[in-house]
This record gives C-alpha cells, sequence and structure tokens, in this order.
C-alpha cells in the first residue's frame, strides 16, 4: 500500500521495480537484450537519399520501439493496464511498418488517410457547443482554411486493414484485441481497481502497483520488438540476422517453458 497521497506519483517506487525484475528475471533480462540490439540496430540504419520506403520504415520502427520502451517503465511500476494501452499502439505502428515493408504504396494510403483525418476533425468545427467555440468555428469556415481539409475523398486505412496487408491478422486478433480492454476501459478491465469480499461485494478501492500476471505483457514486448526487428531486417542489410534468430531461438525456448497457456487471459 502507498504510504501518502501521492499514489503513483510517489518518487519511492523503487521496490516495485525491483520486485518485478526478480519475479520475471528470465523475461526482464530477455527483453534488455532484445532492446539493445534493436536500440544499436537503429542506429546503424542508412537511409538513400529519396528511399520513402526506407525513411518510412525508419520512421514507425522508431515509434513501435519508443512505444515498446515505455510500456515496460509501466510494467516496471505496477500498471499492467497503462502498459497494455501503449503495447497495442506500439502493434499499431508495428501492422503499418510490416505493411510498408510488404507493399511500399501503402505509404501513399496512409498519407491520404491522415487527410481523411484532417477532414473529420475540419467537420467536427460545425458542432461545437460553446459559444466562443461556435464563434471561432465561423470565423475558420467563413477564412476558407477548412476548404481543402474538407473536400477531401481521402479515405483512411484500419488497424486491422494494416495487420491484413503485413500478414499479421491473428496477432491483431489476439494481444491487439485484449489489449483494446484497458484501452477503451472495459468494464472487465475495470475490476482491477476494486476489492470485494466473500459475498461479491465492494470492500475497498485500490489503486497499488501489481506485479502479480504480468508474463503475457512481457511476451508481447519482447516479440513485437523481435517482429519489428524481422521487419526492419528486410529493408536494412546492416540489421544482424544472426543475432535476430537467436533472439527468437531465446524467446521460444523461454515460451516453452512458461506457465502461460494460450488460453489465459490478462
Amino acid at each position: 500500500m502507498f504510504e501518502n497521497d501521492d499514489g503513483f506519483l510517489t518518487e519511492s517506487l523503487g521496490y516495485v521495480r525491483e520486485a518485478v525484475r526478480l519475479k520475471y528475471a528470465d523475461l526482464y533480462n530477455l527483453l534488455r537484450r532484445v532492446n539493445r540490439f534493436a536500440v544499436h540496430s537503429q542506429h546503424l540504419i542508412s537511409i538513400h537519399p529519396n528511399n520513402q520506403q526506407e525513411e518510412f520504415v525508419a520512421k514507425y520502427f522508431a515509434r513501435t520501439l519508443t512505444s515498446t520502451q515505455a510500456s515496460i517503465l509501466l510494467i516496471e511500476t505496477g500498471l499492467p493496464s497503462q502498459a497494455q494501452i501503449l503495447l497495442r499502439a506500439a502493434m499499431e505502428t508495428h501492422f503499418a511498418l510490416a505493411a510498408i515493408v510488404k507493399d511500399s504504396s501503402v505509404i501513399n494510403k496512409l498519407i491520404d488517410g491522415h487527410r481523411a483525418e484532417q477532414k473529420r476533425v475540419a467537420k467536427t468545427y460545425k458542432h461545437f457547443q460553446n459559444s466562443e467555440l461556435k464563434q471561432s468555428a465561423v470565423e475558420v469556415y467563413e477564412s476558407g482554411r477548412l476548404q481543402p481539409f474538407l473536400e477531401s475523398t481521402a479515405t483512411p486505412l484500419s488497424a486491422f486493414d494494416l495487420a491484413q496487408k503485413a500478414g499479421l491478422e491473428d496477432l491483431y486478433r489476439t494481444a491487439y484485441m485484449i489489449f483494446s480492454w484497458p484501452t477503451h476501459g472495459a468494464i472487465v478491465d475495470l475490476e482491477r481497481h476494486v476489492v470485494k469480499g466473500e459475498n461479491g461485494h465492494l470492500v475497498e478501492f485500490r489503486n497499488e502497483p501489481e506485479v502479480e500476471n504480468q508474463e503475457f505483457s512481457w511476451f508481447c514486448a519482447i516479440e513485437l520488438l523481435l517482429i519489428a526487428l524481422n521487419a526492419l531486417a528486410e529493408v536494412f542489410s546492416s540489421v544482424d540476422k544472426a543475432c535476430l534468430e537467436q533472439l527468437f531461438a531465446d524467446l521460444n525456448k523461454l515460451a516453452s517453458t512458461s506457465s502461460l497457456k494460450e488460453n489465459d487471459t490478462p
């Protein structure tokens, strides 16, 4: 239990990290090795001038890597739901990364998708309720600045569209969908914030670091980094494929001895 009113903002959470790293020592050590390899590989790549595929692959790999790293910081702090939200975000950028590797024309569809999002935002200006915002919207519409966005015929690519193009539909239908529960505040995920008695009645609210049942998230974070590295290696020859294969083998070895079953849910 927290001993002050700062909750997760307390500066003394080192004991949680120590407990997590000890409990999941094998996964933590493998994650550190994979992360170091990912960072090292990122610094080795060289993007050729005017090579749009290389440029966007590098960008999406960078975002996938940093989002995954951020999720680990939360896992170690005992915030599993928040960590899974970031892992879901990392998967979205990886879907785009892997899709671009398979077909570089996806880049243009992603650019068009951003224009579609700009149009959606521009259209929301009409629905402001606040009087000051309404007046501001009128001024923006009359200026004509929104017209290029409103006239766009572009359509966005969904996360599932990208997963399909990347050949990662199974990942979308498993971990990605499970991590959608904490992302959208599903009732099943909110249950972690309460303690119930034997009669099922609410005993107390809880907002404490959680150390148990993290294995699924650790495995997902490691696998995500590895498949992102695999995609990177398809475009950049500087990625050490022998090292990558060894890390995949080490992950499979850990998975084979894990108590985590396929039908287990976090």
